[in-house]
């Protein structure tokens, strides 16, 4: 997805500054310009704009197969360029407040508690009953530096075995909180 979008960005005639965190980026041949930055870095991506200023036309900003569309919108804006509200931008982040925002709008969702420690994960699992999923509340919980916990539950003799689940929280410190969902969907059998 996300060679294809640059492709098609360099096929136009664009210039492509991409940044990653990673200096071994995949894509990283393909730039004209290469900022190794952590993409969820606003203000440090909010800099490096401003310096790029100078040599380039900036007229969009973009982030395909990735998480960091608050950063994308923030820096459009910084730039005065089309893109969404960043607020709306990082509500849509965090499932738990994206989930709020759901329920207080009047469209249903599922029953949830909210963890930070393995205690309060092991309450929230017993009191909102199985099935359950785990799930980060920052969309990209997946990629962190955070410290993991690991949540053991044993439901009712009549559910699935132990749910084992080793979760990285999401890159804030204090860490976000583990979003525990009553799943109907899940299959228990």
């Amino acid at each position: 997805m996300q060679r294809r979008a640059a492709e098609k960005i360099k096929a136009m005639g664009y210039a492509l500054v991409l940044t990653d965190g990673s200096a071994s980026c995949a894509l990283r041949p393909m730039a004209d310009e290469f900022i190794h930055l952590d993409t969820f870095d606003i203000a440090g991506n909010s800099a490096r704009a401003d310096a790029l200023r100078s040599r380039y036309d900036i007229r969009a900003v973009f982030t395909a197969g990735a998480d960091c569309h608050e950063t994308v919108a923030a820096l459009a804006r910084h730039l005065g360029l089309h893109g969404i509200d960043p607020g709306i931008a990082h509500l849509c982040r965090y499932k738990n407040r994206t989930r709020e925002r759901l329920r207080q709008s009047g469209i249903p969702q599922p029953l949830l508690r909210e963890a930070v420690t393995h205690a309060q994960a092991i309450a929230a699992a017993k009191e909102i009953g199985f099935p359950i999923a785990l799930k980060a509340t920052d969309n990209s919980g997946a990629i962190t530096t955070s410290p993991t916990i690991a949540l053991t539950v044993n439901p009712p003799a009549n559910q699935p075995p132990a749910v084992r689940w080793r979760l990285a929280f999401g890159r804030q410190t204090p860490p976000e909180p583990l979003l525990l969902e009553k799943d109907s969907y899940l299959r228990t059998t």
